[in-house]
């Protein structure tokens, strides 16, 4: 199924964005425990897409085409700006997942995102609208689909939740 290598170059990275106001929203791919357990270093972004919409919508963060290896395991972040304490940014998600998946979730500062990012997982049964697109680097083996799909998991409340709350912001990733 597919080249053993690589996949390719990042193009972009959407979410399904809802917010009570509009917001600044930053997007980080990390490398999964690349640090030791737990700690997950930067390999893309942050990117920062200033004045998100509030009404629910798909948000798109452009990437600098890093390349993405089929043999590491990434976590997608977003992470929301404060505005006032009162107001909250939002990734939506399914909770019909049929198994539990890692999740990452913790107050994290938006001006300068902790890198590497250190946090243990939790597990959630929750498909998050977050994933990445890439660019094939090699034709497959056999005749596959384009894309990565990846999901975001995060605690939450009515199918939707990256809480920006007193200057920080919660992000929760697979």
């Amino acid at each position: 199924m597919g080249h053993a290598c690589a996949w390719g170059n990042g193009n972009w990275l959407k979410a399904y964005l809802q917010g009570t106001a509009a917001n600044s929203v930053k997007a980080i791919v990390n490398q999964k425990d690349s640090g030791g357990a737990g700690t997950h270093g930067q390999i893309a972004g942050p990117v920062e897409n200033a004045g998100c919409v509030a009404a629910a919508h798909w948000e798109e963060f452009t990437l600098s085409g890093e390349v993405l290896t089929e043999a590491i395991v990434y976590i997608l972040n977003v992470i929301g700006a404060v505005m006032a304490k009162t107001q909250n940014y939002s990734v939506a998600f399914d909770s019909d997942g049929a198994t539990a998946v890692a999740s990452y979730s913790e107050a994290n500062n938006y001006a300068a995102p902790e890198n590497p990012w250190v946090d243990d997982p939790e597990a959630t049964k929750k498909d998050y609208s977050i994933y990445v697109n890439y660019d094939d680097l090699a034709p497959p083996e056999e005749e596959e689909e384009g894309g990565l799909r990846m999901t975001l998991s995060l605690k939450g409340h009515e199918g939707f939740d990256l809480k920006t709350r007193g200057g920080k912001a919660r992000r929760r990733v697979f």
